[in-house]
C-alpha cells in the first residue's frame, strides 16, 4: 500500500467532508434568510396600504422572495435524497494498519 496515496486520499474525504457541510449549512442560512425577507415585505407592504405603488412593489417582493425560499426547499429535498442513495453506493471502508 502506498502511503502517501492513503494520506493524500485521506485529506481529500475530509476536505470533501468538510465541504458538504458548508454547503449543506450555507442552504440552510439561505432559505432562512429568504424566509425573513418575506416576512419583512409582507409586513412592509400591510403598513403603506395608503401608497398603493409601494405596497404593490412589496408584495412583488415578497412573492419573489417566497418563490426563492420554495427553490431553495425543493432543492434541500435533492440533496437529501442524493446523499441517501449515495450512502446506499459507498462501500464501506476497513481500517488498515500502516507500521511505519
Amino acid at each position: 500500500m502506498d502511503r502517501v496515496k492513503w494520506f493524500r486520499d485521506r485529506s481529500a474525504r475530509d476536505r470533501a467532508r468538510e465541504e458538504k457541510e458548508i454547503l449543506e449549512e450555507e442552504l440552510g442560512r439561505t432559505a432562512r434568510y429568504f424566509k425573513h425577507m418575506q416576512k419583512t415585505w409582507t409586513t412592509l407592504a400591510s403598513k403603506k396600504q395608503d401608497t398603493p405603488g409601494y405596497a404593490a412593489y412589496a408584495y412583488k417582493q415578497c412573492a419573489m422572495y417566497e418563490r426563492f425560499a420554495l427553490d431553495t426547499e425543493v432543492l434541500q429535498i435533492k440533496a437529501k435524497e442524493k446523499c441517501d442513495i449515495y450512502v446506499k453506493w459507498q462501500v464501506p471502508c476497513t481500517v488498515i494498519e500502516l507500521t511505519f
